[in-house]
């Protein structure tokens, strides 16, 4: 499956400040990145924005985790 441009959200299972993230905005997930290409993800920590390995987040006893696929999603620009 190619995944470039798709999101993966992250749910933290033992972070308290991920924890206070998900009462605050009422959702399940905590965390959300975008895929860069297959194997890396860009996303914002508290260090800035990153570029890093997407399986970073594979670990299912820290984190669980679901591909949102973005339809019609091209490299392609479009004239308006």
């Amino acid at each position: 499956m190619e995944k470039i441009g798709h999101i993966l959200l992250i749910h933290y299972r033992f972070d308290p400040i991920a924890l206070l993230i998900r009462i605050k905005t009422n959702s399940y997930w905590n965390h959300v990145v975008w895929f860069w290409d297959e194997r890396t993800i860009l996303e914002c920590k508290k260090s800035g924005i990153r570029l890093t390995w997407a399986d970073a987040y594979d670990d299912k006893r820290l984190y669980v985790t679901k591909i949102i696929k973005i339809k019609n999603l091209t490299s392609e620009k479009e004239e308006i």
